[in-house]
């Protein structure tokens, strides 16, 4: 993407991409993009029945396009809000893996170096 989107931009152009998602977080307008969009990870980590199937694939579509944006901002929800989330699970990281491509599987794989898995730490 060439031109910066600034929070709200992020968070109306989620929504319009997951509509499911939208209705599941109707009252969003006033919260941060971080949270926004941190609650859409941990519903796709969670397999949540409430997020429709063809919506996930849209919002990854999504997640790679901030992923490719040359504004840090972007990139910055989608590393905090996202990406770390779904690396707390070596199953969710792995579908993670499967939908992003170039810079965000590449992000994907540098924040998954340094964050420990959570199906593991409760094995030990």
């Amino acid at each position: 993407m060439s031109s910066s989107r600034g929070p709200i931009d992020l968070i109306h152009e989620l929504f319009r991409r997951a509509p499911s998602y939208a209705a599941i977080r109707s009252d969003a307008e006033n919260d941060l993009v971080y949270e926004v969009f941190g609650d859409l990870a941990l519903l796709i980590v969670d397999k949540d029945p409430r997020l429709a199937r063809e919506d996930v694939g849209a919002v990854f579509d999504l997640f790679n396009e901030m992923a490719d944006s040359a504004h840090l901002e972007e990139q910055n929800v989608l590393v905090v809000a996202v990406l770390e989330v779904l690396c707390d699970r070596a199953s969710s990281r792995r579908f993670a893996s499967r939908l992003l491509r170039g810079n965000g599987l590449a992000l994907l794989e540098r924040v998954s170096k340094g964050w420990p898995d959570e199906d593991s730490e409760k094995s030990r």
